[in-house]
C-alpha cells in the first residue's frame, strides 16, 4: 500500500507498545486502537483509508459547516428514540510496563536440543510475557547462553564452540532460533538460557462513570469497553465522558431522508433545524416518487475551539482539550 492510499492523523492516546497474538486479525487491531482513541478509521469516497483522532472534528476545516439542510429538502425524519442511549460507561484495561533484563526461558531439566552433524535445526520458544527485546544466546554469554555436549546426558565432551545460534525472529510471545553444528558429529544442546526485556501486567484500570439525569430518565443503559490500548486512568475517564456526552441524550442521534445533495460526504458537518450535526452514515437510493434521495444518520455536535498556547486567552471561551 502506497502513501497515496492512506491519510493517518497522529493519535493523541499514547500506547507505550503494542503486541499482537499469532493469527490476530489486523482489522480487529485497527478497530481496538480506534476505540481507545475515540477516533475514526474508514475508507472514504475515493477509496483512501483515513484515520482521524478524537479532536479532528473540532479543528479547521472540519469545524466549518459544509451545508445547511433546509426544511423543504427533508422528506422524512424519524422521531428521536432511546435505542442508542448510553448513560453508563465502564472501561477496563490491563496496564503493562517494561521490565529490566531478566531470564525469560530456561531449557527444562532432562530436555535437550539435537543438532545433526554439519547441519542446522530451527526451534520455536514460547514466553510467558510479551517480549520487547531479546538477547540472543552465545557460547560465553553472561545472561543468554548455551552449553553443548557430545552426549545427550551431558557426560561427554563439551563441544559448545561447535554450535552457533542465530535469532531468526522475535515475535510477541515467542522467538525462532537456529542452531548450527559445524562439526562432523551430532551434538546435543543440554543447557539453554535466554534473557530479554518483557512487558508485564503490573496493574489494572477500572473506570465507571454515568450521566445521572439520563439514568433517571431512561434507566441504566450501559456500555462496557475492555481495551488494553488504554494505559492511563485519566484517559479512560476522559474517554468515558466523551461517550456519555455523545450518547446519553435521546436527541443526539437523528435519522433523516433528504432530497439528495450529491456533494455531501461522510463526516461532513451540516446545519439542520438550527443545530450542528455530523454525518455518520450516508445511504443513497432512487425512490419511485422522490427520485434521488439520501438517508443520513446524524450525530448532534457542539463545535468546540480548544485552548492554544500563544493564541487563546485566559478566561476566554476556548476549552481545554479532552
Amino acid at each position: 500500500m502506497s502513501t497515496a492510499q492512506y491519510d493517518l492523523d497522529q493519535g493523541i492516546n499514547i500506547v507505550p507498545f503494542g503486541f499482537f497474538d499469532a493469527g490476530e486479525d489486523m482489522g480487529k487491531i485497527f478497530e481496538e486502537l480506534t476505540k481507545a482513541e475515540y477516533g475514526h478509521f474508514y475508507q472514504d469516497e475515493e477509496g483512501k483509508f483515513r484515520f482521524r483522532n478524537r479532536q479532528w472534528g473540532d479543528s479547521s476545516p472540519w469545524n466549518t459547516v459544509q451545508k445547511i439542510v433546509l426544511t423543504g429538502q427533508v422528506i422524512s425524519a424519524e422521531s428521536p428514540s432511546d435505542d442508542h442511549i448510553i448513560n453508563l460507561v465502564e472501561i477496563r484495561s490491563s496496564v503493562y510496563e517494561k521490565q529490566p533484563l531478566q531470564t525469560i526461558y530456561s531449557l527444562p531439566t532432562l530436555t535437550t536440543i539435537t543438532v545433526p552433524a554439519s547441519s542446522s535445526t530451527d526451534q520455536f520458544f514460547e514466553f510467558q510475557d510479551p517480549v520487547l527485546a531479546l538477547t540472543s544466546p552465545t557460547s560465553g554469554g553472561a545472561n543468554s547462553y548455551f552449553i553443548a555436549n557430545t552426549a545427550e546426558d551431558g557426560t561427554g565432551t563439551d563441544v559448545t564452540s561447535n554450535i552457533t545460534v542465530t535469532n531468526l525472529g522475535t515475535f510477541a510471545k515467542s522467538a525462532k532460533l537456529r542452531f548450527t553444528n559445524s562439526s562432523a558429529n551430532t551434538i546435543f544442546v543440554t543447557q539453554l538460557v535466554i534473557s530479554g526485556r518483557v512487558a508485564k501486567n503490573t496493574s489494572d484500570i477500572y473506570v465507571r462513570n454515568q450521566d445521572d439525569s439520563s439514568v433517571t430518565a431512561f434507566n441504566e443503559k450501559g456500555y462496557e469497553l475492555n481495551n488494553n490500548y488504554i494505559q492511563n486512568e485519566s484517559w479512560a475517564n476522559s474517554l468515558s465522558q466523551l461517550i456519555l456526552n455523545d450518547f446519553s441524550n435521546s436527541e443526539s442521534i437523528q435519522k433523516i431522508v433528504i432530497r439528495a445533495i450529491p456533494e455531501l460526504q461522510l463526516f461532513d458537518l451540516i446545519s439542520w433545524q438550527g443545530r450542528y450535526w455530523r454525518i455518520f452514515n450516508i445511504r443513497s437510493t432512487l425512490d419511485a416518487s422522490s427520485g434521488f434521495v439520501q438517508e443520513l444518520t446524524l450525530l448532534q455536535r457542539t463545535v468546540t475551539t480548544y485552548f492554544r498556547i500563544g493564541i487563546s486567552t485566559i478566561g476566554g471561551t476556548d476549552s481545554i482539550a479532552p
